[in-house]
């Protein structure tokens, strides 16, 4: 009987611990205005401890939107500022 229960009970932590994985999020930021030449800058931000794909997406989606915020502090108006980050699993 102990191991009738035992066993699906197993069998849910095996199948939600495979579901999570380790993610990083890459981050480009191309910064452009009138007159210059355009720069672009690459970020790499490792998403600590292992969460599922939906999770680390929401998580790389408010980093691009904060990055871009954060960045457009630094720069007058004229400086077209545009982040975008993806999510890349870590082996």
């Amino acid at each position: 009987m102990k191991k009738l229960i035992l066993l699906p009970f197993l069998t849910l932590i095996f199948v939600s611990s495979s579901c999570r994985k380790n993610y990083s999020c890459t981050c480009t930021t191309n910064l452009t205005e009138p007159g210059y030449v355009p720069y672009q800058t690459a970020t790499v931000q490792k998403i600590d401890g292992n969460v599922t794909k939906k999770k680390a997406t929401k998580i790389c989606t408010n980093t691009a939107i904060q990055m871009e915020a954060n960045t457009r502090l630094i720069f007058n108006d004229d400086v077209k500022v545009e982040t975008s980050c993806s999510i890349q699993e870590n082996q």
